[in-house]
């Protein structure tokens, strides 16, 4: 402006279109100066103000990867990580496989080689999950009766008499007519004797098994004919001895 008034005064208010160019040349340079000034600030400070609320925010940008609070502290389960090169890597929460079967999900109590639902180390006996033996569950004496190739043996002895593997499956299909206690106690030994020979731990029914011999022992072959009309003194003993091994062949072990 003073440069204005400088010409105007000497000039007495006449301008050469040269001195108008230098004026407009300088005041476009001091604009053009103004503006990028700024911006150069304005910018700075949004970069600042987008730094802060990215550390406020909890998530950290890098080169090395990602790590984000927010997703661990959401309960995501996943853990970031870098490799040797910088690549993100995500690691998944424990699977909950437990031992060292190869990672076999299901199977954690044992190093069985991943069978699951086996939880012991017997070699893979699904089923048999509260030892070591190897030992099988109990069964039925319909289940016997019904599979013969899964008999353990080939005959045996009920009271004092001995009995062939068809003979005693002939027992088991023979109706208790009329109540015959004989045949109510036979079924259950017979079920009760395969079991045990097929590795069940029979020795919470060992006195029973004993008693159930003594009481068809001296009576013939089966069926003995115990029926309710019989004066058989030991006909409730049968019933009674039957009823406890009925519970052990049920009891699953």
């Amino acid at each position: 402006m003073k440069t204005l008034k400088r010409l105007w005064n000497e000039q007495k208010g006449l301008v050469s279109p040269k001195d108008l160019m230098l004026v407009a040349f300088g005041l476009t340079a001091i604009l053009i100066a103004g503006v990028t000034s700024f911006s150069g600030s304005g910018g700075s400070q949004s970069s600042s103000s987008a730094s802060s609320a990215g550390s406020k925010d909890g998530s950290e940008i890098g080169y090395t990867g990602i790590r984000s609070q927010n997703a661990a502290t959401a309960g995501s389960g996943f853990e970031d990580m870098t490799d040797a090169m910088g690549v993100a890597v995500f690691v998944p929460p424990d699977s909950g496989d437990d031992d060292d079967d190869g990672g076999v999900v299901g199977d954690d109590d044992d190093d069985d080689g991943g069978v699951v639902g086996d939880d012991d180390d017997d070699g893979g006996v699904v089923g048999d999950d509260d030892d070591d033996s190897g030992s099988e569950d109990a069964l039925t004496q319909g289940y016997w009766k019904n599979h013969p190739d899964a008999w353990p043996v080939d005959s045996l002895t009920l009271g004092d008499e001995t009995y062939s593997k068809a003979e005693a499956i002939d027992i088991l299909k023979t109706p208790a007519a009329g109540g015959d206690a004989s045949l109510i106690l036979a079924y259950q030994l017979i079920a009760a004797k395969l079991n045990i020979a097929n590795g069940v731990d029979g020795s919470s029914v060992a006195n029973t098994v004993a008693e159930a011999d003594a009481l068809l022992s001296g009576g013939g072959r089966l069926p003995q004919g115990v029926t309710s009309s019989s004066a058989n003194p030991n006909r409730q003993q049968m019933i009674d001895a039957g009823a406890v091994l009925d519970a052990f062949n049920n009891s699953g072990h």
